[in-house]
């Protein structure tokens, strides 16, 4: 084996399964008939596919059984274009974030203690959201006093 086969884990359990329903709606997926996927057969895993789709709930022995159903089913050149297409996947969604990119800042120690104590006293849940929620009044009154002095 020429390379180290993708293990199956919970943070791509459905974005897997997406990517199998989509190889097996292919017609010329396994063309070849030396493919291993003809040994599982491609009705059989069309059922696995269902199967794992209607497990309620998902645990390391159903990725587990997974594995090694699909060791079975699947070429190198397989594992490698699942593996390429969950890293796109990943990708994308990094890439469309629904609010805006995460950005990194440096603050000093006093900064972050001020931070730290400040969250923990308004209640907010992470330290964005006290930054958010910090500086929004006195953004305000600033952005008004701005104004006030345009018009004078």
């Amino acid at each position: 084996m020429p390379g180290r086969r993708y293990q199956i884990n919970a943070t791509d359990w459905f974005d897997c399964l997406a990517w199998l329903d989509y190889q097996l709606s292919r017609p010329d997926w396994p063309a070849r008939p030396e493919h291993p996927i003809h040994g599982v057969g491609i009705a059989g895993l069309k059922n696995h596919l269902t199967q794992w789709r209607v497990t309620e709930t998902t645990h390391k022995g159903l990725y587990q059984s997974a594995q090694l159903v699909l060791n079975d089913a699947l070429q190198d050149d397989d594992w490698d274009r699942l593996r390429k297409a969950l890293s796109a996947i990943k990708r994308r969604r990094q890439e469309n974030r629904l609010d805006t990119q995460p950005a990194n800042i440096t603050l000093s120690a006093a900064a972050h203690e001020l931070l730290l104590d400040y969250k923990q006293l308004s209640g907010a849940l992470t330290l964005s959201d006290a930054v958010e929620q910090g500086l929004q009044p006195g953004m305000l009154e600033l952005a008004q006093r701005h104004e006030q002095k345009l018009l004078a």
